[in-house]
């Protein structure tokens, strides 16, 4: 009895299914796997955009007082009294930075942030205004918001004075940016040290 035997044994079949799974599953996971890294990289670009916004303001304010000041001593006339409120990193005061205040009390100001870990109910927590593409904090001061959309990232602002007798000599900015990636809390920093202009 010659039988032809026609189709594919269970094994092949398995076999077969094995090495489909394989070929498709690896470009799927590199694929995933590049989706995530590149809406990390994009949240960090974010977060050093932000810091240096705040430490652009700062230093903007930093050249408007100097610029307006009498003596060599003036050029922190505005900022000097914010440093002594907001001047340690490991505190939850911190000043905030909205550029687009129109203010000095509003463009930097001191506030009280919540834990890093808490984001979304903090006064340091940014949002998205859509409608002039800029982000800014949950309650700006001079906005008007016309439409927001909450964001991922909280921006917290440092001054540190250091004096020689009672003057400032140099101020030490210090700008950190907490964000949560994937349930991963993220931070960013930035130090700029400002000298009196000369």
């Amino acid at each position: 009895m010659n039988t032809k035997h026609q189709g594919f044994t269970l094994i092949e079949a398995m076999v077969a299914i094995t090495i489909l799974l394989i070929g498709v599953i690896g470009p799927l996971s590199i694929a995933s796997r590049g989706i995530a890294d590149g809406l990390y990289a994009s949240n960090q670009i974010a977060a050093n955009y932000l810091a240096q916004e705040a430490i652009e303001t700062v230093l903007w304010q930093r050249n408007n007082d100097a610029y307006n000041a009498d003596d060599t001593t003036g050029w922190v006339t505005n900022l000097d009294s914010l440093s002594s409120k907001c001047d340690v990193p490991s505190k939850p005061i911190s000043c905030i930075v909205d550029a687009r205040a129109t203010t000095f009390s509003s463009i930097i100001k001191k506030e009280t942030c919540l834990n890093a870990t808490t984001l979304g109910n903090s006064a340091c927590d940014l949002i998205y205004d859509s409608s002039s593409s800029v982000h800014q904090y949950v309650n700006p001061p001079d906005a008007v918001i016309d439409s927001t959309i909450g964001t991922i990232f909280r921006r917290r602002v440092y001054l540190v004075p250091f004096l020689i007798g009672s003057e400032i000599q140099e101020l030490k900015v210090v700008v950190i940016v907490d964000w949560s990636n994937r349930g991963t809390p993220q931070s960013m920093t930035l130090t700029e040290r400002l000298y009196p202009r000369i």
